[in-house]
């Protein structure tokens, strides 16, 4: 047991490091292009987000619409005067059927 954690020891000490010393040389002209695209691409993730962040929002208000819709609204129309996918879905809902797939899914 002894020699075993001797041995440990020892072969740890043979390791060399694996941090890798490096560094790039790049002419400035070369620098200040990538900082630009680099700029660029943060500024493009940031509306990209505010976007998909805009859109989600909007999604939820969709969903807790036909969600309210569900329990209260009265269907007085045939079932080929809703022409709105949210109108087919609000139906299959207050149906208790599957509210996913295509607007031809949901009126079969």
């Amino acid at each position: 047991m002894l020699n075993q954690r001797l041995a440990n020891k020892t072969q740890k000490k043979r390791q060399k490091s694996k941090k890798i010393n490096a560094r790039f040389v790049t002419h400035p002209e070369l620098r200040e292009a990538f900082e630009a695209e680099e700029i660029e691409r943060i500024e493009k993730e940031k509306v990209e987000a505010e976007k998909a962040a805009q859109k989600k929002a909007e999604n939820d208000v969709r969903l807790s619409r036909i969600e309210e819709d569900i329990k209260t609204k009265v269907f007085d129309g045939s079932l080929s005067s809703y022409k709105r996918k949210d109108d087919l879905v609000t139906i299959a809902g207050a149906l208790s059927l599957s509210r996913d797939g295509t607007m031809i899914e949901l009126t079969a």
